[in-house]
């Protein structure tokens, strides 16, 4: 919970019901994705070995159809496969820079910068944005190109659960959360899970001479663990302290927020 690129998608439903049910499917086709995930691994440790002992592990989605007795058959499976990974790369790539250009220009250079901007002006914010966030994507995945791509997808996760993932949970579920909380809390969780992240690459790569304690090493490559206590953490006490800040209508909204679809008060909600 708690990638931006997956909660955008929940804007394609029309009513919190079909919300629900695209969520329920959605779960059901990851969890049979993911069980074939370690079957395929399994089947290649056991048929390709020498992928294994040649630290060539990604090339097995490619190389396991190609051992197919059918030499055309295994081809086309394997065209098949790496159509379906650039699909699945440029789709989740898309919705990132989507989510993070429209937030640069609708929430911070529309809000913040020029609230008085006009349409055209904020639709030139995101397109200008979106060649920005690219190309630093791009260099930043050169940077890393080394590190294992469990690990990098891994980075992703604890990041956003240490940010997005307490506002989510308090933002639904605790009326006494507040902008200032919120806000104090993800800044506080992401940029430390980022920082720590940073840290093991720079051990890792050498550019950090730190020799570090096996288990600062293991919190620093798994910063989810403690960021996403502190995270909360900082948005309870940050909220406490600035309680005069809660809305006043943070009850007709939980109302509406927690309400069954059929007494339709979640219409609008955005609004």
């Amino acid at each position: 919970a708690g990638l931006p690129h997956i909660l955008v998608r929940f804007y394609t439903n029309p009513d919190g019901r079909s919300a629900k049910r695209t969520t329920f499917w959605v779960m059901v086709l990851l969890g049979v994705f993911y069980v074939f995930t370690p079957m395929w691994g399994a089947a290649g440790r056991q048929l390709l070995p020498a992928l294994y002992a040649n630290n060539k592990t990604d090339a097995v989605v490619i190389a396991l159809p190609r051992i197919l007795e059918n030499k055309l058959l295994g081809e086309i499976l394997a065209g098949i496969t790496s159509a379906g990974a650039f699909a699945a790369f440029m789709s989740t790539f898309s919705g990132l820079l989507v989510s993070m250009s429209g937030a640069l220009a609708h929430d911070i250079y529309g809000k913040m910068i020029k609230p008085t901007a006009s349409t055209a002006e904020r639709l030139t914010a995101f397109k200008l944005a979106a060649v920005v966030f690219g190309i630093i994507s791009m260099g930043l995945g050169l940077l890393v190109e080394s590190f294992d791509i469990t690990l990098l997808v891994g980075w992703a996760f604890a990041i956003a659960a240490a940010s997005y993932f307490p506002l989510l949970l308090l933002g639904a579920w605790w009326r006494g959360l507040t902008k200032h909380g919120a806000a104090a809390g993800m800044l506080l969780g992401g940029t430390l899970s980022l920082l720590a992240i940073i840290v093991f690459m720079g051990v890792e790569k050498k550019w950090l001479p730190l020799d570090l304690p096996p288990l600062t090493k293991a919190l620093l490559e798994q910063p989810a663990i403690w960021g996403v206590p502190l995270s909360l953490l900082t948005m309870f006490v940050v909220s406490k302290a600035t309680a005069s800040r809660v809305p006043p209508d943070v009850d007709t909204k939980m109302l509406r927020l927690h309400a069954p679809e059929e007494m339709g008060l979640s219409k609008n909600y955005v609004e």
